[in-house]
């Protein structure tokens, strides 16, 4: 009887996130061509306003009413921030449609601007607020490699059909909302597990044990293109996006594309990843609840008599 001591598992963490629409600032774009972002997902939330009507700047603070209008129906988000005291702030432009924010110094001067919704975004990030309103839902995930990873999100996102055909979609069902891209970067993780109960095997599987030796698995031994598509594909079975993917929904019963995950025999590929400290905002589907912190494995070997190294874990679910 073949005994299977040791197994190995894939695990993929997104460690370098980036949130941004299509229009990307010059100075944004030279930042993230620094950073391998190989995975997107194409997200929705509803659209943030400033009512400047509102607005009160003193001396020390900044009175803020952020609000939005979904279905028709007004929803108000104040919040106070600290007026610099050393570059104060003496006036705000926000004109229709109220979503770009205009800063001017007490002598007139531009000082800055950006979009309502990171500008609120921030404002909470700094009061350590994550705001449901700006709970990011997943609707597509797709990669971007190319030849030797040498493309990025950025590069595939430019003529993306798919992104095209949700902001259609957005725009004539959903105006009260607005399309966000999170670019990020994978990184791989084997775990390793000893899969036997103590006092389980014989004299004779241990000796078998120790002539045959151990069969590690590290990173390096599975292809990068391989890695970035088992994330995927792990990404799109965790949030479900069938409304627009339409691979990988069965993952892992797609093994062509993981040809290398099965000649090592690994027992599972998964994914984890937490917003919590990177960039504070939540993501959903219309299966998996508003969470900064998501994780998920799937064994490779259903039908057998292998045991999922997760199952105490998976059984959860």
């Amino acid at each position: 009887m073949a005994i299977k001591i040791l197994e190995n598992a894939l695990l993929m963490t997104p460690t370098i996130f980036f949130v941004h629409q299509m229009d990307i600032r010059p100075e944004e774009e030279v930042e993230m061509r620094k950073h391998p972002l190989h995975i997107y997902f194409i997200c929705r939330t509803p659209k943030i306003f400033l009512d400047n009507s509102l607005t009160v700047i003193k001396r020390d603070t900044i009175d803020f009413v952020f609000y939005s209008n979904v279905k028709g129906k007004r929803k108000d988000y104040p919040i106070t921030t600290v007026n610099n005291p050393l570059n104060p702030i003496g006036s705000i432009d926000c004109d229709y449609p109220y979503s770009i924010i205009k800063f001017y110094a007490p002598d007139g001067n531009w000082v800055g601007e950006g979009k309502a919704n990171l500008i609120y975004h921030s404002l909470c990030n700094q009061q350590n607020i994550i705001p449901q309103i700006l709970n990011m839902e997943v609707l597509y995930i797709g990669q971007a490699f190319g030849t030797d990873g040498k493309r990025i999100t950025i590069d595939r996102l430019k003529t993306h059909e798919k992104s095209i055909a949700i902001y259609d979609t957005t725009q004539r069902y959903f105006p009260d909302y607005e399309i966000w891209f999170t670019s990020m970067s994978v990184e791989p993780t084997i775990m390793s597990s000893f899969m036997f109960p103590p006092g389980s095997l014989s004299e004779t599987d241990m000796d078998d044990f120790k002539k045959n030796g151990l069969k590690c698995v590290y990173p390096e031994d599975i292809p990068e293109e391989e890695q970035i598509t088992a994330a995927e594909a792990a990404l799109i079975r965790y949030f479900d996006t069938k409304e627009y993917n339409k691979q990988f929904l069965d993952f892992p019963k797609e093994s062509k594309r993981f040809k290398k995950c099965y000649e090592l025999d690994l027992n599972s590929i998964g994914i984890q990843f937490n917003t919590f400290d990177s960039i504070a905002m939540r993501f959903f589907s219309k299966s998996v609840s508003p969470s900064a912190i998501h994780a998920k494995t799937y064994f490779l070997h259903e039908g057998t008599e292998r045991q999922d190294m997760f199952w105490m874990l998976n059984d959860k679910d």
